[in-house]
This record gives C-alpha cells, structure tokens and sequence, in this order.
C-alpha cells in the first residue's frame, strides 16, 4: 500500500520500504517492526489487499 514516510511516498511491499517519483520507484529500504506512517492508499483498496489481491507492480519495484 502506498504510504508517506517523513514526508515522501512510497510503498510498502514484502518488508520493504519503495520511494516513489515520477521516474519510478527508488532504491528499497527495510520497513522495520512498528514504523508509523501515513497510509495514502483508500481504505476499500486496502482491505482488498489484506483480502490477498496480488497487484501488479512497475518494474522499478524490483
């Protein structure tokens, strides 16, 4: 799901942390147990997720 942290946007993604730019995702950042963030993806959207929709990601994402 997408998130901000510290103020950039990004998502979270296998224990990972992904900023976001036009030009795709940035380099991958471990999430550690208990970060707060700011979650910026709707709330229907996430329990979809939770529920086990699959998205498919660009290809920066690694």
């Amino acid at each position: 799901m997408f998130v901000r942290l510290d103020g950039e946007a990004g998502l979270v993604w296998q224990g990972r942390w992904l900023p976001w730019s036009m030009a795709g995702y940035g380099a991958a950042r471990p999430v550690t147990p208990g970060l707060r963030v700011e979650v910026l993806t709707p709330a229907v959207t996430v329990r979809v997720l939770a529920a086990g929709y699959a998205p498919v990601l660009h290809a920066s994402a690694g």
